[in-house]
């Protein structure tokens, strides 16, 4: 799979953001549910900071299990394609 590494930025540029012209919305949703729960503000800290970094998280956890599947002995998933575009 070769793509364009031009439009690989602008797509990682439009989705940078989207997440920070949203923060602010997303903010007041925190803050909104933290008023009717009554929650501490640190709670509410705490939620928005998770709300961007678990997505992040996620993505690493599974990029290290491909790789580490991808470990000679090991075996590799069906459809896994190094970085020239070849299957492995």
């Amino acid at each position: 799979m070769n793509e364009n590494p031009h439009a690989r930025a602008q797509q990682l540029f439009a989705q940078s953001l989207v997440e920070v012209l949203s923060a602010p919305l997303v903010w007041r949703g925190f803050s909104w549910v933290g008023e009717q729960l009554n929650l501490p503000k640190t709670v509410l800290e705490l939620g928005f900071v998770l709300w961007w970094a678990v997505p992040a998280l996620v993505a690493v956890a599974a990029v290290l299990q491909q790789r580490a599947s991808a470990q000679p002995g090991m075996p590799v998933p069906q459809g896994v394609r190094d970085t020239r575009g070849k299957n492995v």
